[in-house]
Parts: structure tokens; C-alpha cells; sequence
């Protein structure tokens, strides 16, 4: 029972903040309110509940295990080179042709939200920073939880449809919903991919570092649609 207590607001809370953020109000004071509400979310929430209710240690979360073997980053900068070599080929094949004519819209939801001028250091920290706690959050938090009121494949399948929820909000007001439920199930895959290496290595370190050079693979080609320069 207190797992599902755990989960049901980490579930519902993310997928709901982005859509107050941003379907039901115009990118303004309220919307980044929200924003900023849903995202301080996922980091006390998990903090709360495992130091106050778990009564786990701080030393026993803060654990390097995993950091100091070479195929924890072997596999990590391998998957993520993979999923970047994925996403270069889909973009060059395929997704110019969908995103060129979306090119202005995207970059008003950018200008919008105050990055474009500051476009690498919000794609640094968010491919840095952001990852982190995504993992922290989706795989550390809730997958762990899922995976003991569900059976395994329920767990990994949950937990990546449901991380997928948020960005594929974000899509679906910048370029559509077909485009959108396109991406989002990207996402959901990669998510898939990270919840197997957070199950077999029993580390969060490996999903990590592909999540950060996966999103610097993104950035990049954002940068390259927007005519942004590299860096």
C-alpha cells in the first residue's frame, strides 16, 4: 500500500503540470509558475518520501557504486551513441522534412519560454542536470516502485509510457499531435532501454550517462534546425 501511495502522485503529478503548463495557459508568469511547480515536484517528492517515510539514509542514496567500472560507462556512452546515430539518421531521412516547416514555431516556444538567446547553457544544464534527476525520478523512483506491484514488463511498460506523457505534451503544443504521439513514443522506448539498464546494472549511473549524451545528440539537432551555431 504505501508504494502505491508513492506512485500515485508520481505518476498523475508531471503529465498534469505540463499540461496546465502548456495547453491551459499562454507561456506567461502562471505557465512557468507551474513549470517550475511540477519540476520542484519530482525532486521533493522523491526526497521527502524516501528520507522521511523510507527512512533511508542519506549516505546509503549517495552512492557511487557503478561510477568506477568501465562498462558501466562502456554501456552507457554506447547506448547513447547508438540512440545518436538514431535520432541524426531519422532527422536527416525523415524528421527535417516534418520539423523545417515548424522551424518559426518552435522557435517562438523557445523565445517564448526565455532560452533561445541562452540555448547551449539551457541545453548543458538540461542534458546534464535535468537527465539527472529524470533519472533519479523515473528510474530510481518510480520504476523501482513499479516493479514491486508489478510484474516486470508491466513496471518497464508503466514507467515509459508514463515518462513519455510530459515531453509528448510539449510536442503536441509546439507541432501537433500526430508529430507528437511520433516522438512521445521515442521517448518511451528510450525509457524502456534505461529501465533495463537500471534492472540489470543496479545502478542509475549508466542510464544517466546515455540520457545526457542522447539529449546532447537533441540539442544539436535543434541547434542545426534553428541555424544556431554548434556551441
Amino acid at each position: 500500500m504505501r508504494d502505491f501511495t508513492a506512485l500515485i502522485p508520481a505518476l498523475v503529478v508531471p503529465g498534469l503540470g505540463a499540461v496546465c503548463a502548456y495547453t491551459l495557459a499562454s507561456p506567461g508568469t502562471v505557465a512557468k509558475t507551474v513549470f517550475a511547480v511540477s519540476k520542484l515536484f519530482i525532486v521533493l517528492w522523491p526526497a521527502c518520501w524516501v528520507l522521511g517515510i523510507d527512512k533511508v539514509s542519506p549516505r546509503e542514496l549517495i552512492s557511487m557504486e557503478g561510477l568506477t567500472r568501465a562498462h558501466t560507462w562502456r554501456k552507457g556512452f554506447a547506448i547513447g551513441i547508438f540512440f545518436s546515430i538514431v535520432l541524426v539518421s531519422m532527422y536527416s531521412l525523415f524528421f527535417a522534412a516534418l520539423l523545417i516547416p515548424e522551424r518559426e514555431n518552435i522557435r517562438a516556444a523557445i523565445t517564448a519560454w526565455g532560452s533561445l538567446k541562452f540555448y547551449w547553457v539551457w541545453a548543458l544544464l538540461m542534458s546534464l542536470a535535468h537527465s539527472g534527476v529524470e533519472e533519479i525520478y523515473w528510474r530510481g523512483f518510480v520504476y523501482t516502485r513499479l516493479q514491486r506491484v508489478c510484474k516486470p514488463i508491466t513496471a518497464m511498460a508503466v514507467g515509459s509510457v508514463v515518462f513519455s506523457i510530459h515531453h509528448g505534451v510539449l510536442y503536441g503544443k509546439t507541432l501537433g499531435i500526430p508529430v507528437a504521439v511520433l516522438f512521445a513514443t521515442g521517448v518511451s522506448l528510450a525509457g524502456g532501454i534505461w529501465c533495463v539498464l537500471v534492472r540489470d546494472e543496479k545502478t542509475l549511473w549508466p542510464s544517466w550517462i546515455s540520457h545526457v549524451v542522447t539529449d546532447l545528440a537533441l540539442f544539436s539537432l535543434g541547434a542545426h534546425l534553428l541555424g544556431l551555431p554548434p556551441f
